[in-house]
């Protein structure tokens, strides 16, 4: 029962993952139904994409309690995996706390310079990525390793779609911003 419910979860992980990955393609071709970044918080098509981004983080966390309960797994693997996704979702949650769930969504709250910032234009999505390769050392299942990776993936995608969005509202002082700071590392 249990492979079962890993591999039925573990799809569904992967179809959550790839449409976040395909909504954020259709944003990068600049279509009428772009969907990162949003327009505004409250947009449906930002509801749509974040709703889409929770479903894949139930499922890809039900499939990995799932799977490591039906799949042995070292507890050193594991102990160390969610040390790396505690300092990496919670660096993430600290740095979105600081800008305010609003400015992480698209609300023109003024360009943020200081702090992760100041270090990288991203910090966000690297403390994620970092979150993501522990939960990816911890998990047993390759098919929620695949999803985890489109999940990292489509915040590659997402860094180079606010790019364009951030220079339009910021202007220069955004280009002063990417000649000092580096997008990722």
């Amino acid at each position: 029962m249990a492979p079962l419910l890993v591999g039925a979860l573990s799809a569904l992980a992967l179809v959550a993952a790839g449409g976040l990955l395909a909504l954020c393609a259709l944003s990068w071709r600049k279509t009428a139904l772009a969907f990162w970044p949003p327009a505004r918080p409250d947009d449906r098509r930002a509801r749509l994409f974040l709703s889409l981004y929770r479903v894949m983080i139930a499922v890809c966390l039900a499939a990995s309690l799932v799977a490591s309960v039906s799949e042995p797994v070292a507890l050193w693997r594991i102990l160390i995996g969610c040390t790396i996704v505690a300092i990496g979702f919670g660096a993430g949650a600290a740095i979105i706390s600081g800008m305010g769930w609003r400015g992480a969504l698209g609300a023109a709250d003024g360009l943020r310079t200081d702090g992760a910032f100041a270090i990288s234009r991203n910090p966000t999505y690297l403390a994620h990525w970092f979150g993501l390769a522990g939960w990816a050392f911890a998990v047993p299942s390759w098919p929620i390793v695949m999803a985890l990776a489109l999940w990292a993936a489509s915040y590659a995608l997402m860094a180079w779609l606010e790019e364009p969005w951030l220079a339009a509202r910021y202007g220069e002082a955004y280009r002063a911003y990417c000649a000092k700071v580096p997008r990722f590392f």
